[in-house]
């Protein structure tokens, strides 16, 4: 029932790999949607430390942490949600904030807050999730012996 104007979506799956494409485009928008929430959610927990300042330097001097480093949590947050929207570093990004939240994960789990574990352990599984699926299309430096091969 083709009249060879089909246009859009029909045509781009209408292809002997149609199934395969659609999985692919699938793939892309759900990690994509991943991508967007956990950017959103990073950006709101960084500015959450500016906020309320007083509030978090209060909980990290509770847990034997400078108080300025909820200052320095707070600028990573915010700098690592923007990168997980640069395809070639989101990996990066998802790995620094991976190990944020691993150690806020280490620092509810030996001390008594009212704060849960939930929360940071959420972030981890969805930040592993965008750095595995990012993982083929990361930035990788030249290194110097490329560099000198590439100018023979």
């Amino acid at each position: 029932m083709s009249n060879g104007g089909e246009r859009g979506v029909t045509r781009f799956f209408a292809t002997p790999d149609g199934r395969l494409k659609a999985v692919k485009f699938l793939g892309t928008i759900l990690l994509w949607l991943v991508i967007l929430a956990e950017g959103v959610s990073m950006v709101d927990a960084g500015l959450g430390k500016f906020r309320d300042v007083e509030g978090w330097q209060y909980w990290f001097g509770q847990w034997g942490y400078p108080v300025t480093f909820a200052t320095l949590i707070g600028i990573v947050e915010i700098g690592g949600a923007i990168l997980l929207f640069v395809p070639l570093l989101s990996t990066y990004a998802a790995t620094l904030l991976g190990a944020v939240m691993a150690g806020a994960i280490y620092t509810l789990a030996i001390n008594e807050s009212d704060l849960s574990m939930f929360d940071p352990s959420f972030h981890l599984i969805l930040l592993l999730i965008i750095a595995t699926f990012r993982y083929r299309r990361r930035w990788v430096p030249k290194t110097i012996a490329t560099v000198r091969n590439d100018s023979s």
